[in-house]
């Protein structure tokens, strides 16, 4: 049985323009969350009028900031993730299909 692993000649290319592609959506995704809006508009309907002039306009809502840190912790993975992708060369290729001839 043959324990060879087959891959192409450009297996570094395509590695980069995948690490490539996700790097661009990771940047897609932090600056999606870099400009998300964490505020709402509270609804101050049944509150006496003198009362609601002291109140503020907008408040921050909890599940909109969870959101904004969840997108940016994942736009900043991606960004790291694509990067290392982007930056592997035929080098670094050839010595793990090196590393999986030898016989254990």
């Amino acid at each position: 049985m043959n324990n060879e692993i087959k891959t192409s000649d450009n297996t570094a290319g395509s590695l980069r323009l995948i690490g490539f592609l996700i790097l661009i959506i990771g940047i897609i995704l932090l600056f999606i969350s870099q400009v998300m809006e964490i505020t709402v508009e509270p609804d101050y309907a049944n509150i006496d009028v003198n009362v609601a002039q002291h109140l503020p306009e907008k408040v921050a809502n909890i599940e909109l900031i969870a959101n904004k840190t969840n997108f940016t912790l994942l736009g900043g993975f991606l960004m790291i993730f694509g990067m290392q992708l982007s930056l592997v060369s035929n080098k670094i290729i050839s010595e793990i299909k090196e590393q999986f001839k030898k016989p254990l």
